[in-house]
């Protein structure tokens, strides 16, 4: 007698069930269905009552560590606070086997459960949220934008203002990235523009948050008078959350490559602004949004009309500090050297420095000196004709025009001021030749060559010595 052949207890494909299904509702059993498929009654019973599908899930485990989930959450986001000194997953391991000496759990393991499991601390790998913007909005952020300036490269500073609902952005630079320099960008771009935006978002740099704490943030109170001097609310992203103002950060890498690439050359950054923006506001006028496909100068009309009007007075980004000047009339301010004038020295004065300038005054508000601010640490600035009644009293003094770079130099024109000491020295020559005609008992004047010596670049004896030679 031949063996029976075994049934076959394969995959169950989409033809058979098909099949199954028919002979069920022609009214025959699961036994009888069971003699003419190669499937086992209990077999054709399970996919009877499933659905059909093609996709294969997965089943979720349990996991020894379920009954601590909240507690590793717990110990990993409260050390957060702590910065680059918090707890990382190998650190968490070991503090959870320290809790319970009864765990056995590998550390591969462990990070898999946090991956699977604990979705708060994983919160960079969740989705980005498309956000909806309102007319009236504004993102502003600085980024890193290399210049020549008299030569140098300049590490300097790019500074943007996006507006998220229109899309439309404007950029400047600067060669620092200091509060004068961002109150400055900011009154630049509102005059230009003609409004103010309602809320602008930042993200918690110095130069508008002192620091960050736990409940809250404290606002620089210059930061605060800004924004109410001008009516806009001041908002501020999250720390280290710089998505949270996707807008701009998108915008700083497409006008970097469309304006400053490669580095451009700068005589005057106020004059260069003045073009960036100019060209900014011409490109709104023909481009269209990336996804309303509209006109962003259409949409932009939008935030001009949802914007805030200007005040009637700028804001003085300038800083008054409080400096004394040294025994070389010198004032140290923010790294640099600002000389004032030979009547000050060893003097309190009033500085007022501003994104370009530096300007200095007396107890009485009257102006001593004005310089171009220099932003080369170490620098001295030195103002020639501002030593005249010291080279008057010396005449054999000459000055140093200081460190400062060729370009930068506040004091006049070099030719005019040259022309001015001559005359000076030559009067003093003069004196000084009447002092040792009197003191010799000279009766007859040296010839006019002995004009042509200069008592400021020979020693005084052999200036003597030639005076005496034409007694």
């Amino acid at each position: 007698m031949a063996k029976k052949k075994p049934p076959n207890y394969s995959r169950m494909t989409p033809e058979d069930l098909n099949v199954i299904r028919y002979l069920r509702q022609q009214g025959h059993s699961i036994r009888d269905i069971a003699k003419s498929v190669p499937f086992t009654p209990k077999t054709i019973c399970r996919w009877l009552n499933t659905v059909s599908t093609d996709v294969k899930w997965r089943h979720k485990r349990a996991s020894r560590l379920d009954p601590y989930q909240h507690e590793i959450e717990k110990l990993i986001m409260d050390s957060q606070k702590y910065g680059k000194q918090s707890l990382d997953y190998r650190g968490a391991h070991e503090e959870l086997l320290r809790r319970h000496p009864e765990l056995s759990i590998s550390y591969p393991a462990f990070c898999s459960f946090i991956r699977q499991h604990c979705t708060i601390v994983k919160e960079d790998s969740l989705a980005a949220i498309p956000l909806e913007h309102e007319p009236g909005e504004a993102q502003i952020d600085f980024f890193d934008a290399k210049y020549h300036k008299h030569g140098r490269l300049i590490d300097g500073h790019g500074f943007t203002v996006s507006f998220p609902y229109s899309d439309a952005k404007f950029v400047q630079v600067y060669p620092a990235e200091n509060q004068e320099c961002l109150f400055h960008a900011l009154i630049k771009c509102f005059n230009f523009i003609g409004f103010v935006p309602r809320v602008i978002l930042f993200d918690n740099a110095s130069t508008a948050i002192i620091k960050v704490e736990r409940n809250g943030r404290k606002v620089n109170p210059r930061y605060t008078e800004f924004a109410s001097h001008y009516g806009f609310e001041a908002r501020f992203c999250n720390p280290a959350r710089g998505r949270e103002k996707g807008s701009v950060e998108r915008n700083n890498s497409v006008l970097r490559k469309r304006y400053l690439s490669p580095p451009p050359t700068i005589d005057d950054e106020e004059t260069f602004n003045d073009t960036l923006l100019k060209s900014c506001l011409e490109t709104l006028a023909t481009t269209k949004h990336y996804k309303k496909a509209i006109l962003k100068s259409d949409l932009f009309d939008e935030d001009r009309r949802s914007g805030l009007p200007l005040p009637r007075a700028d804001f003085d980004e300038r800083k008054t500090l409080r400096r004394k000047a040294n025994n070389c009339a010198l004032v140290h301010v923010r790294g640099c050297d600002y000389s004032t004038s030979d009547k000050h020295a060893n003097q309190w004065l009033t500085v007022r420095i501003g994104t370009f300038t530096v300007e200095i005054f007396d107890d009485y508000g009257t102006p001593i000196w004005s310089h171009a601010r220099s932003y080369q640490k170490g620098s001295t600035t030195i103002a020639q004709d501002a030593y005249l009644d010291a080279l008057m009293a010396r005449p054999r003094a000459s000055i140093s025009l200081g460190n400062q770079p060729q370009g930068e130099m506040t004091c006049q024109d070099k030719t005019q001021i040259i022309e001015t000491l001559s005359k000076t020295r030559l009067a003093m020559r003069e004196e000084v030749l009447e002092d040792i005609m009197e003191s010799e008992s000279m009766t007859e004047s040296p010839p006019n060559a002995l004009f042509e010596i200069e008592p400021f670049t020979v020693a005084k004896d052999e200036y003597d010595n030639a005076i005496k030679g034409h007694s």
